[in-house]
């Protein structure tokens, strides 16, 4: 394991476990971490480290997903359908895949798999458990930002947690424009009313954020 991935599973416990924070033992660490939770959040870094521009608009990523359209050889092909898209699903599929879960996908004509769009992913609940309380939010847990004035493809975007700076902001994995990078992303769901009906928080800029933990394995049904 190397030292930045490390470092992001010890900070992942600095907020709810204090004693842990400076700790260069990375057992201490790792025990705190479920296996799905560490699993998710090594292969988000190694996505980051190895393929950032493939996630790109512009670009197209090397995925692990032999199922998905174009990919003739995982991991080595780089489907022509998925250059000058946004790919913040498509990063968290092949993050998922990769650590062992399932995304929800839809099936083409061939038989060929997408991954399903951000927008839809808050009513998967055979594929994710939704939370509706900011504090129970882990490493591997996914947020999904809807902009509720949008409908279809772009009108949604998700990155996946890997770290708890404090309540209300997190460090998260996700795809943008310029490809797949970590960020810290200030959520502060705490301060903002909870919407029963969307199953998500409502923020100042016609916003539903919900929170949604995976839990849908590989070799599950």
């Amino acid at each position: 394991m190397s030292a930045p991935e490390f470092n992001f599973l010890r900070n992942s416990f600095v907020f709810s476990n204090p004693l842990l924070a400076g700790t260069d033992d990375y057992l201490a660490v790792s025990k705190h971490l479920l296996a799905e939770e560490k699993a998710i959040v090594l292969a988000a870094l190694r996505r980051i480290e190895q393929d950032a521009a493939g996630y790109s608009f512009a670009g197209s990523p090397l995925s692990p997903h032999p199922e998905i359209t174009g990919n003739a050889q995982p991991g080595f092909s780089r489907p022509r359908w998925l250059f000058q898209r946004y790919k913040c699903n498509q990063f968290v599929g092949d993050v998922l895949y990769e650590a062992g879960l399932k995304m929800p996908t839809f099936t083409m004509p061939d038989g060929s798999l997408h991954y399903m769009n951000a927008e839809r992913l808050p009513r998967q609940e055979s594929y994710f458990k939704t939370l509706t309380n900011p504090f129970q939010i882990r490493p591997g847990d996914l947020i999904v930002s809807n902009n509720l004035a949008v409908n279809g493809e772009n009108g949604a975007h998700v990155e996946i947690v890997v770290s708890i700076e404090e309540p209300g902001r997190y460090v998260t994995a996700g795809a943008l424009k310029q490809g797949a990078t970590l960020r810290s992303y200030p959520a502060n769901l705490h301060q903002l009313p909870y919407d029963r009906t969307r199953r998500g928080w409502i923020t100042g800029d016609n916003r539903s954020v919900h929170l949604l933990r995976p839990k849908r394995k590989l070799q599950g049904p």
